[in-house]
């Protein structure tokens, strides 16, 4: 039977899974502790095809995953455990900052795009924790900022002003004309609303549809600064007289004024882009992907949205100042991650067995050299699979690749066949192939067990 290396890295998160669900909570029945180690699996499977790297995306991610095994009130405190164990098992020390890095940045853009439009596939909206997660309306203004690259140094001033300017360019349907009928929108929906719960117009089924779209279109103006009406706030002439008042070296500018001048001048912009002839509708396919995907507020507290604004607009001496940096990383190593599981629980069921003893327990232990082989081979053939050298391990039957000899492979994964299993480790490792036939036997029926989730 062929292997592939998707095998191999399918058989690590089953370790991984079976061996969690064994430490989170080993008091369980055996169709829970299924389902427990089934969901860590696809859970750690899920991190790392996301990319998450950071505690707070680890945290966020753990929150929103579906956990299938949740049920009854005494999952719930499972779950509780289980958060504590993957923030202590999941995640290693790191002392570098990722948002210094121009790489990571553009990649957390992707993700918060490719979040953001997740989130329209979602039918009811309802259900959405905005607060949680990222808004179309979000991910535009981060896109937007790199595009224009709105890096807040001596050339931001300039910037923002040859974007103001280039609003007005056209003689005719310009950005003052397009703010116009902006405003002569919102006054006409502000009078309908108003007339509406006045009583002034009937309560048709046709009526009460047009109020609550009218009402629902309005809430924009809720994400003005308090006393601020929209005609000042998105006000052309306003805009660039502000700017111009500035000093020319944006560092001096304070950051919260800033950031709050970009979304104003981002909101501008996004008028300009939307209002696209003489009637303005607020059902423009457009405005109403943004309007029902999170609104139009642009919340920097989210820490996902902020720290890429940062990242996105600061000097490095900024961010390593603004970003807070609790040098912890995902460890995407997924051999490392089942090594220490299996080593943790493998200290754990020593223990009992030392206790068990007066009862007259039998007392076989898997043997943990023989386990670091095992690992350390299936992870050189995963990195085989990563850099593309085979997408099979035996393409070509006897040859070598590297210092593996694809040909063994296949005999690591084959648990049908423990002798041959046991005929490659002991070809691979020289330290552990005079090891007894029993205990070779032990360990790997263990590492078959630690690989079975029903």
């Amino acid at each position: 039977m062929l292997y592939t290396a998707s095998d191999a890295i399918d058989l690590v998160y089953r370790i991984i899974g079976k061996t969690s669900s064994l430490l989170v909570d080993s008091s369980t029945q055996e169709d829970k502790k299924s389902k427990i180690a089934f969901d860590i699996k696809e859970f750690y499977r899920f991190v790392i095809k996301s990319k998450i790297k950071t505690e707070i995306e680890l945290v966020n991610a753990f929150d929103a995953f579906n956990w299938t095994f949740v049920e009854a009130s005494h999952d719930v405190e499972i779950l509780k455990t289980m958060k504590d164990f993957v923030i202590e098992f999941f995640l290693i020390d790191e002392d570098y900052n990722y948002f210094l890095d121009v790489n990571h940045i553009n990649e957390e853009l992707n993700k918060i795009y490719d979040k953001s439009l997740d989130n329209t596939f979602i039918e009811d909206k309802s259900t959405i924790e905005w607060h949680k997660t990222v808004k179309m309306i979000e991910s535009r203004f981060l896109t937007w900022i790199q595009n224009k690259n709105l890096k807040q140094n001596l050339e931001l001033k300039d910037r923002l002003l040859t974007i103001l300017e280039a609003m007005n360019e056209k003689e005719e349907i310009n950005y003052d004309h397009k703010y116009g009928l902006l405003i002569n929108t919102f006054d006409r929906l502000k009078e309908y609303v108003d007339d509406y719960a006045a009583g002034k117009i009937e309560k048709t089924a046709e009526n009460v549809e047009l109020y609550d779209k009218y009402l629902a279109s309005m809430k924009a103006i809720n994400i003005l600064p308090t006393g601020v009406k929209i005609k000042d706030y998105l006000n052309h002439e306003q805009m660039v007289l502000q700017v111009k008042k500035l000093p020319d070296d944006a560092s001096l500018w304070e950051f919260d004024f800033t950031s709050e001048l970009l979304i104003r001048i981002f909101l501008a912009s996004l008028t300009n882009s939307l209002v696209t002839s003489d009637t303005m509708s607020i059902w423009n396919a457009k405005i109403e992907m943004l309007r029902s995907n999170g609104g139009w507020e642009i919340d920097l507290k989210k820490d996902s949205v902020r720290n890429l604004y940062i990242a996105l607009t600061q000097s490095q001496e900024k961010i390593k100042e603004l970003i807070a940096f609790n040098g912890k990383k995902v460890n995407n190593e997924m051999i490392d991650v089942a090594s220490k599981l299996i080593k943790k629980y493998t200290s754990l069921i020593e223990k009992e067995s030392f206790m068990s003893i007066d009862h007259k327990t039998a007392f076989e232990m898997p043997n943990c050299s023989i386990i670091k082989t095992y690992l350390m081979y299936i992870g050189k053939l995963i990195k085989y699979h990563e850099t593309g050298i085979s997408d099979t391990f035996i393409t070509h039957p006897g040859d070598a690749v590297g210092d593996f000899d694809i040909n063994r492979a296949d005999s690591l994964l084959n648990f049908e066949n423990v002798n041959s299993i046991i005929r490659a480790l002991q070809e691979l490792d020289s330290e552990i192939k005079d090891y007894p036939q029993e205990v070779f036997q032990k360990t790997i029926q263990f590492l078959e067990d630690m690989g079975n989730i029903i």
